[in-house]
């Protein structure tokens, strides 16, 4: 009925099928500034916080998008992000729970 998907909607691998791809990715939050990036999942911790799945679906943060940092604040917890001409702020501690292709 599915056609055998080999992941979940938020990116994480179905046991038993292979992984999408043979590197792997970093945590949003060590991103670099300004380079545009892929997104890769949303962690199985990030997965069980629906406000937060709300969010990254309501900002088109899904698997396969392409995003870019603009800038990360530590000393404010929080990360500027850029998703087509979308531009917002998510805190770090959610950004940690995102995996990307940098």
């Amino acid at each position: 009925l599915l056609n055998y998907p080999t992941s979940c909607p938020h990116g994480n691998p179905i046991p038993g099928s292979p992984p999408r791809r043979s590197e792997k990715g970093v945590s949003l939050h060590k991103s670099p500034v300004g380079k545009e990036i892929e997104l890769e999942c949303i962690t199985e911790g990030g997965e069980r916080d629906s406000r937060l799945l709300g969010f990254l679906q309501e900002h088109r943060l899904v698997p396969g998008a392409k995003l870019e940092v603009l800038e990360v604040a530590p000393s404010l917890g929080l990360i500027r992000l850029k998703v087509g001409v979308d531009e917002f702020s998510l805190g770090i501690e959610a950004a940690k729970k995102i995996r990307v292709y940098a």
